[in-house]
């Protein structure tokens, strides 16, 4: 099973990223507390206005208006601009996991056993038409 992505767990050492730079864990850490703290604020203002909503007798599935009044979307939360880490950042993560290129390896290989046994049937097939057709 998983670990919950939490602001404790993060703190391990299962979650820091190989290429990234000592000097910059800290301010990903710190950033990734602020951004924690708006996704909770958010989450609560969200639960509030949706208890009293549902209080008041209205819900989202019959009520198209329920979440018209609701000032929390979590498309204007601000990012912290040293949130995103580095441009290449996730293609990084994939290059140094073992599991990546035992996976690259695994489809090549399946590629090419493919790719062959397509080869030889087709030859066979003409080497067949051909000894029939003389």
């Amino acid at each position: 099973g998983g670990v919950p992505l939490t602001a404790e767990s993060a703190r391990g050492p299962r979650f820091r990223m190989r290429y990234l730079p000592q000097a910059r864990v800290a301010e990903v850490e710190a950033e990734f507390e602020t951004l924690r703290q708006q996704a909770e604020s958010w989450q609560a203002s969200r639960t509030d206005y949706m208890q009293n909503r549902l209080a008041g007798g209205l819900h989202p599935d019959t009520h198209d208006d329920f979440w018209d009044d609701f000032d929390g979307d979590p498309e204007h939360l601000e990012v912290p601009s040293g949130a995103v880490y580095e441009a290449g950042g996730m293609v990084m993560a994939v290059l140094h996991s073992d599991w990546f290129w035992i996976l690259c390896i695994f489809l090549g290989g399946a590629t090419l056993m493919t790719a062959y046994y397509l080869y030889t049937k087709r030859r066979d097939r003409k080497r067949r038409e051909a000894r029939y057709a003389a």
